[in-house]
């Protein structure tokens, strides 16, 4: 009777969030919208300093305005003119994972520390 493996997807969901981790640039890798691979946000970055201050251009120009970070939810929120919210998949030392709904669309972005 062997516990049988969820995958790695459940060791994800299972997975406490370490916002220190969140600190720092993070450098757009990848992104999905409706799960086809998209172009549109090629570029895009996040910038987090552990004051609070987000400086991203996910939306197409540069902004700065504020962040908070739920744990528990696993949800992020971007403060910046518009505010966005952000279901957290994965964050690790290097890489961070979130998907987000904008005008009826699901978009999936993947992040990479440079």
């Amino acid at each position: 009777d062997q516990p049988r493996s969820r995958g790695l997807g459940d060791v994800y969901k299972r997975q406490t969030l370490d916002p220190t981790l969140l600190i720092g640039k993070w450098e757009l890798t990848g992104a999905t919208v409706n799960k086809i691979p998209s172009p549109r946000l090629d570029g895009a970055y996040f910038e987090f300093a552990d004051n609070g201050i987000l400086k991203t251009n996910i939306l197409g120009s540069e902004e700065e305005g504020s962040y908070e970070m739920s744990i528990e939810e696993k949800k992020l929120t971007q403060k910046t003119g518009k505010t966005i919210e952000y279901n957290i998949q994965k964050l690790v030392k290097d890489s961070l994972i979130m998907n987000m709904d904008i005008a009826s669309k699901k978009f999936v972005v993947l992040l990479q520390k440079p």
